[in-house]
């Protein structure tokens, strides 16, 4: 019979899934196919589990974490360096699959990760084809870093690739579009972020493919989610400068961009970037603190329901 507080740690692999349950010796290992997953699935639903940790592997755990989500087991994806530093804490130098999966188990019981929001279909078609064109973007980008470098024999290659990236580009943001286009509440979200001056479509639509948290949390928790919260770093009388880490580092960019252009365009960005130049506050500074402003407003706005209004106080 399961306790009352059972704690399940996963290390995913590229054909398996080593499963650990804090507080019993041992592991299982599943296929990491949708037979394995729902075999796995239907031990998990038997547990009764507090809480569920995958660590973040690019991508091999989203099957998993949307499958067990989907029945409605309390799955959280935790980041691997935090459960790194818990390994060498506990002294566990060695790594093998059942080792990760113990740790990340021990991780599960210690840590209370946040629930993550339930996405349907329509959502992880597009936050997949987002994330699809970001990656054809970086492409695109390495390319045109190479156009000037590259011996005349290999020329037509490079032109031939960017052609064929800008055009599956383009389609990709087409199919992002009329998926926005077909779900209405979507539909109304981009409107409103697109009302803002330095908030163009593909910003817009990024944010709430790769962020749909935006618009439910505070201002502070969504700050550290993304990873433009400054964290101390004070020890006895030493006031060190502080610094961002972590988050989601796809949509930080995004905001990056957004928060460039809105210093250009908003008037109340430009402002608030002003007083900081005023302040000689470094330029990369400046900058994320911008982008933190600009990401406070588009929470409070999608909060509200409401489209930018230059007199308005959007906090």
């Amino acid at each position: 019979m399961a306790t009352l507080q059972s704690y399940v740690g996963i290390d995913v692999a590229q054909d398996t899934l080593v499963v650990a349950v804090h507080g019993i010796s041992g592991t299982t290992t599943y296929a990491n196919n949708r037979r394995g997953r729902s075999a796995l699935r239907r031990q998990l639903t038997k547990l009764h589990p507090t809480q569920i940790v995958v660590e973040g592997t690019g991508g091999l755990e989203r099957a998993l974490v949307e499958e067990l989500g989907d029945a409605g087991l309390p799955i959280r994806t935790a980041n691997p360096a935090r459960v790194r530093r818990l390994a060498d804490g506990l002294g566990q130098l060695a790594k093998t699959d059942p080792l990760d999966a113990a740790v990340i188990a021990h991780f599960a019981a210690i840590v209370e990760l946040p629930e993550p929001i339930n996405r349907r279909a329509n959502e992880r078609d597009r936050q997949a084809l987002v994330r699809r064109r970001a990656q054809l973007v970086e492409q695109r980008q390495g390319e045109a870093c190479r156009s000037g470098r590259l011996p005349t024999a290999v020329a037509g290659s490079l032109k031939r690739m960017q052609t064929a990236l800008n055009r599956e580009i383009a389609r990709l943001e087409r199919d992002i579009t009329q998926l926005i286009a077909a779900d209405p509440v979507l539909s109304a979200k981009v409107a409103i972020l697109q009302s803002v001056p330095g908030v163009g479509p593909v910003i817009a639509a990024g944010l709430v493919g790769l962020l749909p948290e935006l618009g439910q949390l505070g201002p502070k928790q969504l700050a550290a989610l993304v990873g433009l919260a400054p964290f101390a770093a004070q020890s006895g009388h030493r006031d060190g400068v502080r610094h961002i880490r972590g988050g989601r580092g796809e949509v930080r960019k995004l905001l990056y961009l957004a928060a460039l252009t809105a210093c250009r365009h908003n008037h109340v960005i430009a402002t608030f970037r002003a007083r900081l130049d005023a302040r000689k506050k470094p330029t990369k500074q400046a900058l994320v603190a911008a982008a933190r402003k600009l990401l406070t407003i588009l929470n409070a706005m999608l909060r509200d329901g409401v489209m930018w209004q230059p007199g308005a106080q959007h906090a």
